[in-house]
């Protein structure tokens, strides 16, 4: 059962992969990579920010995100290109500081394929949607990493959650 189950996981995992182009594009329903736009095939949004006294900038290895601050980083899992999330006409992240947990930050993922928005409301490509972020937490200067989140309506670079998100986060549930 457990090989079976492992089996599963993996094939899931690589169907996921899959569905990614090889610098993170969106594709179509098909498989092939959608026509490059300014909005969908680059890095874009906000790749540093300014976390819990921290500076932090987004780079990634060619399979993951990764944070670095000073001289050090922390890979995260999501693949690129990854944006801090921020709202419209900022040009900072979203960051909320809950002193006795740490500063946190979310990183957006690959964004959806174009396609997707007509299924999100009030959503537009401008606004740098992804289905998975994850959050960075900083606390007494020491970075780390929180659990993968998703998003069916999407979670975007520039209409980043409401703050009861993101205390959800570095406040986990017993």
């Amino acid at each position: 059962m457990g090989i079976r189950l492992t089996g599963l996981c993996l094939v899931g995992v690589a169907m996921t992969l899959a569905a990614c182009a090889p610098q993170g594009q969106a594709q179509d329903q098909e498989g092939t990579a959608q026509t490059a736009t300014a909005v969908n095939s680059e890095i874009s949004g906000i790749q540093s920010a300014e976390v819990g006294g921290t500076a932090l900038t987004l780079a990634n290895d060619g399979m993951t995100c990764d944070v670095t601050f000073g001289d050090a980083f922390v890979s995260l899992d999501l693949p690129p290109p990854c944006r801090f999330l921020g709202t419209d006409g900022a040009i900072d992240a979203v960051v909320h500081d809950y002193a006795e947990n740490g500063a946190v930050v979310l990183v957006g993922g690959p964004l959806v394929a174009l396609s997707d928005y007509e299924r999100f409301f009030g959503r537009t490509p401008e606004q740098l949607c992804s289905y998975i972020a994850q959050p960075v937490i900083v606390k007494d200067g020491e970075v780390a990493v929180g659990e993968m989140v998703a998003g069916s309506q999407g979670l975007c670079g520039l209409a980043a959650p409401d703050e009861k998100f993101y205390y959800s986060l570095v406040h986990p549930q017993p």
